[in-house]
C-alpha cells in the first residue's frame, strides 16, 4: 500500500539502491566513500596542478583580469585571438559566471595560474561527489560507476581553466538536489535544484538541455508544482541579457551572438558521426561481459548491426573520408566506433525485471515501490537514457563541432546504464563483474595518464618556446611577433611578444614571426604564403620571409594528442579523432621563427578555410 505521508522519507529516490532505501551508512563506509572520491579528485589534480595555460584558458584569465577592474563589463575586454583585435564576447561563446569565480579567487588568493587549477580540482571533487550522489540511486555499486565516469581518459587530461568541467560539475549537482527536492516533494530542495540549473546555464549554454530533462522528471512523478522552479534559469537568462543590452556595444545580447555558430544544416553528418565517436573513447568498458551476460532472447545483435552500419558504411561514402591522405592509413575512428556499438548493445539490454534483481537489492526495488505515490521508480531506464541521449542529441543540433568535453554532462547517465547491466545476476557472479569494472577503470586511467602527459607537454612547448626565442632573438629583432593562440599567446604576451594584428598589416624590414606547426590555421594569413591559381597556399612567401630557426619538441610518447585535422582532444572534426596512438609526426610541437626580408604594408587577407596546411612547413 502506498504511503499517504508525501514527505515520508521512503519516498525519497526512485529505483533499486536509493538513499532512502538503504540503511544509514556507518563511519566506515562513510570513510570509504570519502576516500574514493578524494583518489578520483587526486588523479585529476596530480595531471592539473602544475600544467601551462593551455587552449583557451588566455581567453578566461584575461576576462577574469579585467572583471577584477571593471566588474560589470564581463568579456568588455579586447583580445587578438585570431590576428584581429576584437572584443572577447564576440568570440567567446559562453556565459561569464565562472569568469566571476575565477575573479574572485584571484582577489583572495592572487592570479596564480597553479591557485586557478586548484579552483579547478574543486569543481573535479564537486563533479565526483554528484555523481556518487545520483549513482547512489540507482546502483548497488556507485564507487564503481563514479569511477567509471569520472576517470574516463577524456576527462583526466581536460581539466584545465576553462568551463568544461566546471558546468558538469554544477549540471550534476542540479540534477542530484532538483530530483531529491521532486521525489521528497520538499520545494526547498527544487528551488535549489532550480538555482544550481540557473547557475549552470550562466557557466555553459549547453546546460539548458537540463530545463526539459528535469521538467519531464517532475511530470513523471506527478510533482507539477516543481517545475515552477525551472523557471529561475530562465529568469538568469533574461537578466543576463537585459545586463548585455545595456553594457555591449550596439546592443548586442550574447547567447544570439552565440546563436551564429550553429551550423548544423551545413554539417549535420560530421556532427553525428563524431558523436559517434565520444562514448567508444571515453569508456574502455570490458563489453565483452555483454557476450556472456546477455540472454539470447535479448537478440538487440540487430540494433547495434544496424547502428554499426549506418556509420562504417553511409558515413565515408557520404563525406568522402577515403580520399584523405591520413585518413585512410588510420584506424581509430573503426575502434572508437566499434566501442560505442558495443556499449549501446550492452546498455540495450533490457533492464530486470522484479524476479531477475539481484538479491543484494531485491530489498530497495520492494521499498521502493511500496513507499512511492507514483510510477516513478519504473521509469529508471527512461530517465537515464533521455538524459544520456538528450545531451548528446543537444550537442549534435547546436555545436559546430563535436568534442567528448562537450559531452561530459552525459558520462554519469552512460557510466551507470552500464553498472545496472552488470547487476544482472545472469551469468558471471556479481563480484566478477566488479572485478571485470575495476580492471576496466585501471585501463582508463593509464590510458588517460598518457593522453594528459602528451597533453602537457604540448602545453610546456608553448610555454618555453616564447622566452628562449626572447633570449636568442630579443637584441637583434625589436619587434617579435607570434602568429598564433593558445597558451603561445599567453606566454607570448608575458615576454613582451606582440600577437600579429592582421587587420592593418605593417611588417618592418628585420620583423621577427613565431608560427606553430600543430595549431588550428584559422589565424593565418594570406601575406605568409605563396598561392597557386585557385588560390591555395603552397608554400612560404619567400619574397618576403626567411626561415631563420626551427625548434622542434620531439614526441616521447606513442600518443598523439593535438594534430589538427588528424588528431584534436578538444575540438573534432572529421576525420579527425580525439586522440591517437598512432602520431603522424615525430615532435610534440615545433615552431618556424622567419624574418621579414623587406617592408610591406597592405589589407587583411585571411588564408582560405578550406586551404591545406602550408607546405613550406617541414614534415
Amino acid at each position: 500500500m502506498a504511503s499517504s505521508r508525501p514527505h515520508n522519507a521512503a519516498s525519497f529516490g526512485i529505483g533499486e539502491g536509493t538513499w532512502a532505501e538503504r540503511p544509514r551508512a556507518r563511519w566506515g563506509e562513510r570513510l570509504g566513500v570519502a576516500v574514493g572520491l578524494l583518489a578520483i579528485w587526486a588523479v585529476h589534480f596530480a595531471v592539473l596542478i602544475n600544467k601551462p595555460v593551455h587552449i583557451d584558458d588566455m581567453h578566461y584569465v584575461e576576462a577574469a583580469k579585467y572583471v577584477l577592474e571593471h566588474p560589470l563589463r564581463p568579456f568588455c575586454n579586447t583580445i587578438n585571438w585570431k590576428l584581429a583585435p576584437d572584443l572577447a564576447y564576440r568570440d567567446n561563446i559562453n556565459p561569464p559566471l565562472y569568469v566571476y569565480v575565477q575573479a574572485a579567487w584571484m582577489w583572495c588568493f592572487g592570479p596564480s595560474i597553479r591557485g586557478l587549477h586548484v579552483l579547478a580540482s574543486l569543481f573535479v571533487l564537486l563533479a565526483a561527489a554528484a555523481t556518487y550522489a545520483l549513482a547512489r540511486r540507482f546502483t548497488g555499486q556507485p564507487m564503481l560507476a563514479t569511477a567509471l565516469c569520472m576517470l574516463s581518459p577524456t576527462l583526466i587530461p581536460v581539466t584545465n581553466l576553462m568551463l568544461d568541467v566546471p558546468a558538469m560539475a554544477i549540471g550534476i549537482a542540479s540534477i542530484a538536489v532538483f530530483m531529491r527536492g521532486v521525489a521528497a516533494a520538499n520545494h526547498r530542495w527544487s528551488a535549489l535544484g532550480g538555482v544550481l540549473v540557473g547557475l549552470a546555464t550562466m557557466t555553459k549554454y549547453n546546460s539548458v538541455v537540463l530545463l526539459p530533462l528535469l521538467g519531464l522528471y517532475a511530470l513523471w512523478r506527478r510533482r507539477f508544482g516543481h517545475a515552477f522552479w525551472l523557471a529561475i534559469p530562465v529568469v538568469f537568462q533574461a537578466l543576463w541579457a537585459l545586463h548585455n543590452y545595456v553594457f555591449f556595444e550596439n546592443h548586442e545580447i550574447h547567447i544570439l551572438l552565440t546563436m551564429g555558430y550553429r551550423e548544423f544544416e551545413k554539417r549535420w553528418l560530421e556532427n553525428v558521426l563524431s558523436a559517434g565517436m565520444v562514448p567508444g573513447c571515453s569508456f574502455i568498458f570490458l563489453g565483452v561481459l555483454w557476450l556472456v551476460r546477455a540472454r539470447r532472447s535479448d537478440a538487440f545483435w540487430l540494433v547495434p548491426a544496424v547502428f554499426l552500419a549506418l556509420f562504417l558504411v553511409l558515413g565515408p561514402r557520404q563525406i568522402d573520408w577515403w580520399s584523405h591522405p591520413e585518413f585512410s592509413k588510420r584506424l581509430e575512428y573503426y575502434v572508437f566506433v566499434g566501442n560505442t556499438v558495443l556499449l549501446v548493445a550492452f546498455a540495450l539490454i533490457r533492464g530486470p525485471r522484479r524476479d531477475d534483481v539481484h538479491p543484494a537489492h531485491l530489498a530497495h526495488r520492494r521499498a521502493a515501490e511500496t513507499a512511492s505515490e507514483s510510477p516513478a521508480p519504473r521509469m529508471d531506464e527512461l530517465f537515464l537514457w533521455c538524459w544520456a541521449v538528450g545531451v548528446i542529441g543537444f550537442q549534435v543540433l547546436f555545436a559546430y563541432h563535436q568534442s567528448p568535453r562537450y559531452h561530459f554532462l552525459a558520462f554519469p547517465a552512460i557510466a551507470i546504464l552500464l553498472m545496472r547491466r552488470l547487476e544482472r545476476p545472469a551469468g558471471p557472479s556479481l563480484r566478477l563483474a566488479v572485478l571485470a569494472t575495476c580492471v576496466s577503470i585501471v585501463l582508463q586511467v593509464a590510458l588517460g595518464l598518457l593522453i594528459a602527459r602528451a597533453d602537457h607537454l604540448h602545453a610546456v612547448a608553448n610555454r618555453d618556446l616564447p622566452s628562449l626565442v626572447k633570449a636568442r632573438f630579443g637584441a637583434t629583432s625589436p619587434r617579435i611577433f607570434c602568429v598564433g593562440h593558445w597558451g603561445l599567446q599567453y606566454y607570448a604576451q608575458e615576454q613582451g611578444i606582440e600577437c600579429f594584428n592582421a587587420e592593418d598589416v605593417v611588417i618592418r624590414k628585420g620583423d621577427l614571426f613565431i608560427m606553430p606547426h600543430l595549431q588550428s590555421r584559422e589565424n593565418m594569413t594570406r601575406v605568409f604564403y605563396r598561392t597557386n591559381a585557385r588560390g591555395i597556399a603552397i608554400g612560404l612567401n619567400d619574397a618576403l620571409f626567411e626561415q631563420v630557426a626551427l625548434k622542434s619538441y620531439p614526441n616521447p610518447l606513442p600518443m598523439s594528442a593535438i594534430d589538427p585535422g588528424v588528431t584534436f582532444l578538444y575540438a573534432t572534426v572529421l576525420p579527425a579523432v580525439p586522440y591517437s596512438w598512432r602520431p603522424r609526426v615525430d615532435f610534440i610541437e615545433r615552431f618556424l621563427i622567419l624574418r621579414a626580408t623587406a617592408d610591406y604594408q597592405g589589407k587583411w587577407v585571411r588564408r582560405p578555410e578550406d586551404a591545406p596546411p602550408p607546405q613550406f612547413m617541414p614534415r
